[in-house]
């Protein structure tokens, strides 16, 4: 996984399009907390969902959130140690 640096920070900002999601959380690095992270997650999925069910089709919002919901099961992503994740999905329809 990548480093969130400036300069990440600002090729974020320079090609985002809309609609796009940005979740940051605290991920719990030891048992019993990392098998609670993946679900965690998902509810934040969830969450973006359900707001962006508000401006767009739900093709859209599905094709938005789908590659990061393949994390969500994978429980030795969530026991690497972090302290914290962030996840940022863009479109990639035109």
């Amino acid at each position: 996984m990548a480093t969130l640096t400036r300069d990440v920070l600002n090729r974020l900002i320079d090609s985002q399009q809309y609609p796009c999601v940005s979740i940051y959380m605290p991920v719990s690095p030891a048992f019993p907390g990392e098998i609670e992270n993946g679900p965690r997650f998902e509810n934040l999925l969830r969450k973006a969902e359900r707001e962006l069910k508000v401006g767009y089709r739900t093709v859209q919002i599905n094709e938005l959130v789908a590659r990061c919901r393949e994390i969500v099961g994978e429980r030795e992503f969530w026991c690497t140690g972090w302290r914290g994740w962030a996840c940022f999905a863009r479109r990639t329809w035109p």
